[in-house]
């Protein structure tokens, strides 16, 4: 092995514009057509402008080698088929990630402005980069108001929420992840840019930390709990709108705390704990599908004894 003298290498500095032709010459050079090879040039560039570098240009090695040994494909002709009015699916035959992504992207913001509502699921095609671009157009795409949901695969960076700013469809961020430095820097991102967005608390049983997203200027929330049991969902938003803080720690330490506690137990609670509280309602609300479970005899009599107990500190 080759020794590399660290005291010689040194870091070079390219503009977009040279790097974009760089990437796209390469992946031209290895098999792509020009305009996949731009469209997948553009996403890895911008990833990297977005201090999105695990999105960036580092994949470009992995992208050339499966170029070469067949795993991308490019210039294939995509399968798009329509399996209801709504949904559609589009296989890819091995294209670049966000090729596929676009295609599907083009078709949905067609098809909904007929129908309200459209969804895609892309298969065998390869890693479609930096997700914010697609939400982009959909945004630019749309004169609604649009709310964009930051968790799970979908999280994004200052930058990249920045960008999102500049698009007047874009009028709230819901928080699934529950960092709140990050979200304190999103809420001061939308006040330097003069924008009004609506922020919104998504965690899981919100409740338990709104007292913490409120002091950091994000007072909204969505709740599960009021899903199952909205009279005591109610009377938690009521306390805490009016400063209510002994009615508001009382429903955290009586109902929400145990509630979390029960949900913690088995994957998945969050949803079919809310299902099994409407059937002990007498709602007729079905069972939760495979991979989730249903609570057991025991963790419903828990489920409808706390359900008792939020009301009971609600009277």
């Amino acid at each position: 092995m080759a020794h590399v003298d660290s005291a010689r290498v040194s870091d070079v500095v390219l503009d977009a514009i040279t790097m974009r032709q760089i990437v796209t010459e390469t992946l031209i050079g290895n098999g792509a057509t020009p305009e996949d090879a731009i469209i997948q040039a553009d996403v890895l560039v911008e990833g990297d402008l977005r201090d999105q570098h695990s999105h960036g240009v580092r994949r470009l090695p992995v992208l050339v080698e499966r170029l070469r040994n067949g795993l991308v494909v490019s210039g294939r002709q995509f399968e798009t088929t329509w399996m209801t009015e709504t949904v559609l699916r589009v296989d890819g035959h091995r294209a670049f990630g966000p090729v596929a992504a676009n295609v599907a992207v083009d078709a949905v913001v067609e098809r909904a402005r007929t129908t309200g509502i459209a969804m895609a699921a892309i298969r065998n095609s390869n890693h479609i980069g930096m997700l914010a671009p697609y939400v982009e157009a959909i945004a630019r795409a749309t004169a609604l108001p649009l709310v964009v949901y930051h968790r799970a695969n979908a999280q994004f960076t200052p930058a990249s929420l920045r960008a999102l700013l500049g698009l007047p469809t874009v009028v709230g961020v819901k928080d699934g992840v529950g960092d709140v430095a990050l979200m304190q820097r999103f809420v001061l991102l939308a006040r330097e840019a003069g924008r009004e967005i609506l922020f919104f608390n998504g965690l899981l049983t919100a409740e338990m930390s709104q007292s913490a997203y409120a002091a950091i200027g994000v007072p909204r929330y969505s709740s599960a709990a009021f899903a199952m049991a909205p009279d005591i969902a109610t009377a938690y938003f009521r306390a805490d709108r009016d400063g209510d803080a002994a009615t508001r720690d009382r429903l955290l330490a009586g109902f929400y705390a145990p509630l979390v506690a029960l949900r913690d137990e088995t994957p998945g609670f969050a949803v079919s704990l809310i299902k099994a509280g409407l059937r002990l309602q007498g709602e007729p609300v079905g069972s939760v599908r495979p991979p989730l479970v249903d609570p057991s005899p025991e963790q419903l009599d828990r489920l409808a004894a706390l359900l008792d107990r939020g009301r009971e500190l609600t009277a």
